[in-house]
């Protein structure tokens, strides 16, 4: 199954991917789980640019990169597979949320004589000759296996926490969408059901949404936000809990009107939370403003002969309704 691209921030990839492309010295393109390529070499090594050029060249080289995004997918830690030119490239699997993507880096050869023995059995199959070997020595890369390796771990280790880190922080954003619709819907269609019921309903949603172990309903009642409602594991834990509506968390939500989270454990037990809890979002949410309308009527002839006039006898009788309160129709009258 291929990951989800809606959630994967591919600037961000295509960034990492080039930066760990200098670190290394060795170009990357990325690929997802079942074989698709996601981002190209940004420049592919002249090695396998040579033998892509020739058609049986290329199914080869194709073949052999499906092969071992096939192995690294199934696997936790990068592997180095041999290519059909005795090449070598490394696969780097790397998990985000259920699913992997796959880092496969440019040609290289562990020693010389690889290459040699390559160029030698089959290389004029692809256009390369012993007599012209050495014009080749310059534009082969040749690694350290133990080398490779060592940087394979740290590059997966750095790819996982930025790409995760922004692969969660997308989801739970298009999540606090899904949710503000679905809260949105409910207080809008004015349910004739208690507002106990429809929150009931929202945290039940929330709950299969976000797929949490506790989801709490907490409005401001003065200076605080109380809980009114919690479901799930750790209800009983949380649903006495009171925060100060001027703590940094709920004031950055609240000003940005944009969803926040945390997994500082500190952090979420200076809100009074309890130990068990080890991260959270806060999501807020705003009552829509009752939209209201007052209307002044003037009639013709018998409030005025005149558009003027009856555009002035309109405006006392809107004047008039307003004072009378919300939501109210006045004729003009000229008592």
């Amino acid at each position: 199954m291929s990951i989800n691209l809606e959630f994967i921030d591919i600037a961000l990839l295509s960034s990492v991917q080039d930066a760990i492309s200098e670190i290394s010295d060795l170009s990357f393109s990325t690929y997802d789980s079942s074989g698709a390529l996601l981002i190209p070499f940004k420049r592919e090594d002249k090695l396998i640019s040579q033998i892509k050029a020739y058609a049986s060249g290329k199914d080869e080289h194709e073949k052999f990169i499906r092969s071992g995004i096939e192995r690294a997918v199934v696997r936790k830690e990068a592997s180095v597979f041999k290519g059909p030119a005795n090449q070598h490239h490394l696969f780097i699997p790397v998990i985000i949320d259920n699913d992997k993507i796959v880092l496969v880096s440019s040609a290289f050869y562990l020693v010389r004589s690889e290459f040699e023995d390559f160029v030698i059995k089959r290389g004029q199959n692809f256009g390369f000759s012993p007599p012209k070997m050495e014009s080749w020595v310059d534009v082969i890369a040749v690694k350290d296996y133990a080398s490779v390796q060592k940087v394979a771990s740290h590059l997966k280790s750095l790819l996982e926490n930025i790409l995760r880190s922004s692969y969660e922080r997308n989801l739970n954003h298009k999540r606090y969408q899904w949710a503000k619709t679905l809260i949105d819907v409910l207080y809008n269609m004015q349910l004739p059901a208690p507002t106990k019921d429809v929150h009931s309903l929202i945290v039940d949603a929330l709950l299969f949404l976000f797929h949490v172990d506790t989801v709490s309903i907490m409005v401001k009642e003065r200076n605080f936000f109380k809980t009114v409602m919690s479901s799930g594991k750790l209800r009983d834990e949380v649903i006495s809990l009171y925060i100060e509506d001027n703590n940094h968390m709920i004031s950055r939500a609240i000003e940005g009107l944009k969803p926040t989270s945390t997994n500082d454990i500190a952090e979420i037990s200076r809100l009074g939370f309890p130990d068990s809890i080890n991260s959270m979002h806060i999501f807020p949410k705003f009552p829509r403003p009752a939209i209201t309308v007052s209307i002044g009527l003037a009639s013709f002839p018998e409030d005025g002969k005149s558009v003027n006039e009856l555009i002035k006898n309109a405006d006392i009788a809107l004047y008039k309704a307003k004072e009378s309160g919300k939501d109210r129709t006045v004729l003009f009258s000229i008592s």
